[in-house]
């Protein structure tokens, strides 16, 4: 894989910074509730006591996966420290004892080697400004046998359902996004970004490129979105 193909040249903070205040009302709105479905599932997929989720957001995948896994210990990383503030304020009770959180870039973790047994990250990989970087890093900090978690939008390989989604995706999203938040350009970037994203097939032959094994996806939602998980 040719780092080129994976290098962006734009700073997410700037996209994501002015929608932080409507960030979780528009994620359940535009998805139709669908994303608490998939980080649900992708946090089931998680194994082993120190979990870290890298572009955590306001913290939604972990702190389900500090309610499934009762035992773990979870870390949120994110590159803003607005939704970093926005995740500490909704994460609470006995949660709040197994959830930390830091400002951090995906691309660089403040880690050693080998130090946690699951890596996750939700709709964030795509934001990387250097997505084989990013790779690379969730491989180094993760323990011999532990498993990475990633999930993705993706667009629907059925001809019906991918008209129909493209339809959405373009013309729809972009203008709810607009009202709601009074963002144009945060909601314009989501299906730009998209677009251009590998399928999942591609993106699975990059994750095997790092070195790890055990690859395998799993479609959500008609292919609107996917779990890649991986093994070191």
């Amino acid at each position: 894989m040719n780092q080129q193909q994976t290098q962006t040249d734009f700073d997410s903070r700037e996209i994501f910074r002015p929608i932080v205040p409507v960030y979780d009302l528009m994620n359940r709105v535009l998805s139709g509730g669908m994303d608490t479905i998939w980080r649900r599932t992708a946090a089931s997929y998680t194994t082993g006591h120190r979990i870290l989720d890298l572009a955590c957001g306001t913290g939604d995948l972990a702190i389900e996966i500090a309610r499934q896994k009762c035992s773990s210990e979870v870390l949120g990383a994110d590159i803003l420290p607005e939704m970093i503030q926005k995740a500490a304020g909704k994460t609470k009770g006995d949660i709040a004892n197994r959830v930390n959180y830091l400002v951090s870039n995906g691309e660089k973790v403040p880690f050693g080697d080998e130090t946690f047994d699951s890596v996750t990250i939700a709709f964030g990989i795509r934001n990387f400004n250097d997505r084989k970087r990013g790779l690379e890093e969730i491989y180094r900090v993760l323990r011999p046998g532990g498993r990475a978690v990633i999930l993705e939008f993706s667009m629907p390989k059925n001809k019906i359902v991918n008209s129909a989604y493209l339809f959405y995706f373009t013309k729809v999203l972009p203008a709810v996004g607009k009202r709601f938040s009074g963002n144009s350009r945060s909601y314009s970037y989501l299906p730009e970004s998209v677009l251009k994203w590998p399928s999942p097939e591609d993106f699975s032959e990059e994750i095997k490129d790092i070195g790890f094994s055990r690859v395998s996806n799993v479609s959500l939602t008609l292919g609107i979105a996917w779990l890649h998980v991986a093994q070191k």
